[in-house]
């Protein structure tokens, strides 16, 4: 193996929107074992050779895209704290801060937490709603496809159907897991207040 494969690598692995909080620990175990994220794409990491545990890795999901200029500004505020944008996935941004230069933590107070957890409970409550409405679909189409003779077509419905349904059962825990600590949360900061 060259010296540039010895010092990079890359991992596939997938995490849902309401997984952030393992991916976040994940990536900060490979910072521990001495792999620092350098890229992050759909289900793919790229890691480079670093000193074990130089990096506390953080990721948050923005209130829309990335390049919004609000957004950009946020992103400028976090890297003048000493972190390092690393990169987006979509409505995600990831940043690294050297441990030595002490805590780094996106999230300051309840009311960010909340707000954070806020936006990734109802992009999952709309990714539910876009595979309940796809779950609709394929029983309807199996409706017609018995109603017209269409049975050759009635396996691949019948397919469609078990597969949404398991994304709905997967997809409403994930809503649930948010809903329960969204809940939590507010629970926290009217006891504050």
């Amino acid at each position: 193996m060259s010296e540039a494969g010895k010092n990079r690598k890359t991992v596939w692995r997938v995490y849902w929107l309401w997984q952030y909080e393992e991916e976040e620990a994940w990536l900060n175990r490979m910072a521990a074992e001495g792999w620092a994220l350098e890229e992050v794409h759909f289900f793919r990491y790229v890691f480079t050779r670093c000193q074990p545990g130089e990096y506390t890795v953080r990721l948050e999901m923005m209130n829309g895209s990335p390049e919004k200029e609000e957004n950009q500004e946020y992103i400028w505020f976090v890297r003048g704290t000493g972190a390092e944008y690393v990169g987006k996935l979509k409505n995600w941004v990831y940043f690294r801060k050297k441990t030595a230069e002490g805590p780094f933590e996106l999230f300051s107070d309840l009311d960010s937490r909340l707000a954070h957890v806020e936006r990734v409970f109802w992009w999952a409550v709309v990714l539910f709603g876009m595979i309940v409405l796809n779950f609709v679909m394929n029983l309807n189409s199996i409706r017609l496809y018995i109603q017209r003779g269409w049975l050759e077509e009635l396996p691949f419905a019948v397919l469609m159907v078990a597969i949404c349904f398991a994304m709905l059962v997967w997809i409403g825990r994930g809503c649930r897991k948010l809903w329960t600590l969204r809940k939590k949360l507010k629970e926290e900061r009217s006891l504050r207040e």
